[in-house]
């Protein structure tokens, strides 16, 4: 029965068919593998290209946060300038309405209710205008 199986035309042309469809799935997973090997290089190109723009995009944000800190920082410098331009202007004026007081004979206790000042700046103005005799801070 094996020798009639062997010879008959229709198991060698199945056996034929067989072998041709191996060989064609052995050719097309070659190509295949080929493919897949072009494709991962190419996605690591992709992934290795984005990358590299997300690195590029991120030092970009980074440079700009630095530099509206900065900006922020001076508009904050700016802000506060005038405040404190304010601040010493009050002082000064304590300082000449104390100079004054001295000057038109308030003790110093006096002038420290009247102006603020502490009372060893109110005593260093009474010494001041008399040991030099000054008229005024101004």
């Amino acid at each position: 029965m094996n020798q009639l199986l062997v010879q008959d035309p229709v198991f060698i042309g199945l056996v034929v068919v067989v072998v041709v469809q191996l060989i064609v799935q052995v050719a097309s997973n070659r190509r295949f593998k080929k493919q897949l090997k072009a494709l991962e290089q190419s996605v690591k190109q992709y992934k290795s290209d984005i990358s590299a723009d997300i690195h590029a995009a991120n030092q970009g944000a980074i440079g700009v946060g630095k530099r509206l800190l900065r900006v922020e920082k001076l508009l904050r410098q700016q802000v506060e300038a005038p405040k404190i331009l304010e601040d010493i202007r009050k002082e000064l004026s304590s300082f000449e309405l104390a100079d004054s007081l001295i000057l038109k004979g308030e003790t110093p206790s006096k002038v420290v209710e009247q102006t603020g000042v502490s009372l060893a700046e109110a005593q260093l103005l009474k010494l001041l205008n008399e040991s030099d005799g000054r008229k005024s801070l101004n």
